[in-house]
């Protein structure tokens, strides 16, 4: 369920154990409106959210399939550079050429 980002099931087990969508929406900083939005079957496909999810309910990285490599310095994804095609060639195309 976790490395799948079965959120919907992840929030649903919480509910079942006693949890509010409130202390949910706490524990993931979410808001309570995203949390019912998610347990009403919206997909979380954002990575920011998927750690956040996993940093406020103390999951693992591994059991949600979220590499520690991709993360920069502040818990952000790295950014991969998009190579030019001038780039180290020692200069830079002119405008209008």
């Amino acid at each position: 369920m976790l490395a799948a980002h079965d959120i919907t099931g992840l929030y649903q087990l919480l509910k079942d154990t006693g949890l509010t969508q409130r202390d949910i929406a706490a524990l993931t900083g979410q808001s309570q409106s995203e949390v019912s939005e998610i347990l009403t079957g919206r997909q979380v496909l954002s990575y920011d959210l998927l750690v956040r999810i996993t940093e406020g309910l103390a999951i693992p990285r591994e059991l949600m399939g979220i590499s520690d490599l991709l993360v920069g310095p502040r818990g952000h994804p790295r950014r991969t550079r998009r190579r030019l095609p001038w780039r180290g060639h020692g200069h830079r195309p002119r405008k209008g050429c």
